[in-house]
């Protein structure tokens, strides 16, 4: 049906242009015509009565067959060759050459004629076609735009339907696997040798299975912003301990934002850039904070689904990071923007346009 309704503008569209052609082939006949009837009234009347009579002429000017020799041109017309020609630009209108005979000998008229004399028989049925044209194209756009609405419509129905999924699945496994992991410390705690590294690659595994029910409950619903205001030294201080090996540089300055959000948000750039690279900067001013590595940087078909969630390059991610930041930016009334760091490595910079 969509198919259908994309077609039908594409046929109104062509069918209005081949009318337009026609149009444009109909005032080239009647400007014909119209240069045969002047040729037939100078048999009879002189040039300049001609053009008094006729306001569809700009210009007559005759030529006898002595003429030739300066204007080599219109000798065909003379030795039988060529009975007419035409000839139209933009700035000489539109313009004929006609023989016609007076006082027994054959002559040639040059006539300039304005193409607006024929306005009258197309300028209604042009503009009638352009709006059709113009009609046919709203229609398409709009059948495109609604195609491509409901094909969005169904995708965020479905991420919104996987996401509730997300947070039921992520509540039901949380609490067992809160009591498995206390078990497995309790137990590598009265445990020793293989046991206990066993123990360890288990409780690893758990930590891994943890931070993903808490980046599913993440993504399935952003919390409301609990709005204070907090120095940025206080907030650098709560990312250190994540990024050890990270340089923090920038002025204090404090800011109204919710603590925790934006915590978890910059934690997650600060993971993403030390898996990327070696070195991991963290630069911030009242207006934006960024997170730079001088990792390989984004090849261009990653970062075309950079946002897209459960899309991962990483053998062990779950998709969700870049997505629950920027939810957890958009939240706190900012934008997050990645590009290309330099001379390598990837940006992404939390930016607020307003501050609350």
């Amino acid at each position: 049906m969509a198919s259908l309704l994309l077609v039908l503008p594409m046929v109104l569209i062509v069918n209005a242009l081949l009318m337009l052609r026609e149009l444009e082939q109909a005032r080239g006949a009647f400007l014909r015509d119209k240069a045969a009837q002047v040729a037939t009234r100078l048999e009879q009347l002189p040039a300049s009565q001609v053009m008094e009579e006729e306001p569809a002429v700009l210009d007559v000017r005759t030529y006898g067959e002595r003429d030739t020799a300066a204007e080599p041109s219109i000798r065909p017309f003379f030795d039988g060759r060529e009975l007419f020609r035409l000839e139209e630009d933009a700035r000489i209108g539109f313009r004929a050459w006609v023989p016609y005979h007076a006082a027994g000998e054959t002559r040639l008229a040059r006539l300039d004629l304005n193409p607006a004399a024929a306005d009258f028989l197309t300028a209604r049925p042009r503009q009638n076609l352009n709006l059709s044209i113009a009609v046919a194209l709203m229609m398409g756009l709009l059948t495109a735009y609604t195609v491509w609405a409901r094909e969005r419509q169904a995708r965020l129905t479905r991420l919104a339907e996987l996401g509730e999924m997300s947070a039921v699945l992520a509540h039901e496994i949380r609490n067992p696997l809160g009591a498995l992991k206390g078990f497995l410390q309790l137990a590598q705690e009265q445990s020793s040798g293989d046991a206990r590294v066993w123990l360890a690659t288990s409780l690893e595994q758990t930590s891994r299975l943890e931070q993903l029910v808490k980046d599913l409950l993440s993504y399935a619903r952003v919390p409301e912003p609990k709005w204070r205001e907090i120095a940025w030294r206080e907030m650098e201080e709560r990312l250190r301990p994540h990024a050890p090996e990270a340089l923090f540089s920038g002025a204090d300055f404090r800011l109204t934002t919710d603590a925790g959000m934006l915590e978890q948000a910059v934690v997650n750039l600060l993971r993403n850039a030390m898996d990327a690279g070696t070195e991991v900067r963290v630069e911030a001013t009242p207006g934006w904070i960024r997170v730079t590595d001088n990792g390989p940087g984004l090849p261009q078909e990653v970062r075309r689904k950079l946002f897209q969630p459960f899309v991962t390059t990483k053998a062990q991610g779950t998709g969700l990071g870049l997505v629950i930041v920027r939810n957890l930016v958009q939240a706190l009334h900012g934008q997050l923007a990645l590009s290309d760091a330099r001379p390598t490595g990837t940006c992404a910079e939390i930016r607020w346009s307003r501050q609350r």
